[in-house]
């Protein structure tokens, strides 16, 4: 029986191309691009703060290429207008990437066949909540001075992805890429909010009146934690994956939770 092969986006998103990434770029090629061709379609798209080379010369021709000088979380919100705007076909799995991540496995069909068709799947920068054993599942190494970015607790769980490389199937896209609203986010209930003090302290600490403003005033800078809040406010859970991934120097460390 032959397979029905899925559509996939690769969608490049950094503030630069620069040179300097390409052994980066040639490891997303021969271990990420090349082994999902082998069964799908797949198409490459590039969004930057100035537009610049999307390493054709390595990857060949990007399906479109935009500028965009905004963040990570507006970058991708640009993409899906640009899609929307152009009449362009969904896919079944969209996977955003940093052309400065280097990538240490093969990621096939089988490997993206894992992941939750209804969350946001990435690596997590914090995590609080039960336990967990998932190899390759954080941004840094656990030894490492962020050690204590990821605590067991039975009785709340937040997860902050983060945002070097993601995956999610065309069931979310539009929902989590969706141009921002005052009117979504400002009227929101309180919430509990929790984030861990500055590494290498041991202890979170909770804000119990969070309201949407808190959120509006963190797309300026769009750090992991607007993230995690505007997937909560849009009711898309955040699913831990492993990956096993090197960024700048900084390979992925393994997220092992046990209750103490």
């Amino acid at each position: 029986m032959c397979m029905i092969s899925m559509r996939i986006l690769i969608i490049f998103v950094s503030h630069e191309m620069d040179s300097k990434f390409i052994q980066s770029v040639e490891s997303i090629k021969n271990k990420l691009i090349k082994p999902l061709k082998e069964k799908n379609h797949v198409d490459l798209c590039c969004i930057s703060s100035h537009g610049d080379n999307c390493y054709e010369n390595i990857l060949g021709k990007m399906l479109f290429n935009i500028s965009c000088k905004e963040r990570q979380f507006t970058k991708m919100i640009e993409v899906f207008k640009y899609i929307e705007e152009h009449n362009i076909d969904d896919y079944d799995w969209y996977i955003k990437i940093r052309p400065d991540l280097y990538i240490n496995e093969i990621i096939d069909t089988n490997k993206l066949n894992t992941c939750n068709k209804d969350a946001i799947n990435a690596r997590v920068r914090f995590y609080l909540g039960p336990e967990i054993n998932l190899h390759y599942a954080t941004s840094y190494k656990v030894d490492s001075v962020w050690n204590h970015s990821w605590q067991y607790r039975d009785d709340f769980t937040t997860i902050v992805p983060d945002d070097q490389f993601v995956v999610f199937h065309n069931n979310i896209a539009k929902r989590a890429f969706s141009k921002i609203t005052n009117e979504e986010i400002k009227n929101k209930t309180i919430i509990t909010d929790s984030k861990p003090f500055s590494p290498p302290r041991t202890h979170w600490f909770f804000s119990k009146v969070y309201t949407g403003m808190n959120i509006l005033n963190g797309l300026k800078s769009q750090i992991e934690f607007f993230h995690r809040d505007m997937f909560n406010v849009r009711n898309i859970p955040i699913q831990p994956i492993g990956v096993n991934v090197t960024f700048r120097n900084i390979q992925s460390g393994d997220l092992i939770i046990k209750k103490s």
